[in-house]
């Protein structure tokens, strides 16, 4: 993006400011002339100082070294309710577990 910038948007601009100030096709006072100069200094150097900011700031959120996930085998299932489920030590559990005590519990004090 700089090499954009130092080869191609910045000559255009200088030709037209020095083409505006020197020339001065416009018919504009020394004063609007002078102005045209200070503004355009001043947005280069805002531009240019904002681009080196951005190229040198460190990146956020750099991926730290973690250990790639192991491949256990491939998946089976059986049955309708049956998620996939692979080797290297995967549990499953159907429903929970403090829900059907509760729902035990309950059917033996109504009996």
């Amino acid at each position: 993006m700089s090499i954009f910038l130092e080869r191609f948007v910045i000559p255009i601009l200088a030709t037209g400011v020095v083409g505006l100030i020197i020339l001065n096709p416009l018919k504009w006072d020394t004063r609007q002339r002078i102005s045209l100069l200070i503004s355009t200094v001043a947005l280069a150097y805002f531009v240019g100082h904002t681009l080196s900011l951005n190229e040198s700031a460190p990146t956020q959120g750099a991926p730290s070294a973690t250990e790639a996930p192991k491949k256990s085998g491939d998946a089976i299932t059986s049955g309708p309710n049956s998620p996939a489920v692979s080797g290297d030590g995967n549990s499953v559990t159907y429903g929970q577990p403090e829900a059907d005590k509760k729902k035990k519990e309950m059917k033996k004090a109504k009996e």
